[in-house]
């Protein structure tokens, strides 16, 4: 999923299922990519102080186009555009080559790993289960 942010860059988040290896109780992950045009000093200034203050904040860190981490992220995004053209997903195809896209014209982006929480699929339950709730009233 891709979102246009107020401060002139682009937030892409990326949900996905962890492996089976992975020894961690949740079962899915979830990451955010911000790509900032000139503002990425302000960005980590906010996060710092944020977290200073005491809110709960991501991990986040900065990747630089010359890291092998930048690397990895662009060869995910070529395979999960391959993996989503196969299947016929537009707009996953579209979001993936608007990635790429940002990727090779930015120098650096803002990666932060979202806290684990409640499962996706147990909270749509939830939710889907509060709205039955919600209707029936």
């Amino acid at each position: 999923m891709k979102v246009t942010v107020n401060s002139g860059g682009v937030v892409f988040f990326a949900l996905f299922n962890k492996s089976e290896k992975d020894d961690s109780d949740a079962r899915e992950g979830a990451a955010v990519i911000k790509i900032l045009s000139s503002r990425m000093a302000t960005e980590r200034l906010g996060y710092e102080l944020a977290k200073w203050l005491g809110v709960r904040v991501p991990q986040a860190r900065v990747i630089h186009s010359s890291s092998s981490e930048w690397l990895q992220i662009k060869e995910a995004a070529e395979k999960a555009r391959c993996a989503v053209t196969l299947v016929g997903d537009e707009v996953g195809e579209m979001t993936c080559s608007e990635l790429l896209e940002a990727l090779e014209l930015s120098r650096c982006l803002f990666l932060m790993k979202l806290a684990p929480g409640l499962s996706f699929v147990l909270l749509s339950a939830v939710i889907h289960r509060e709205n039955m709730v919600l209707f029936s009233k």
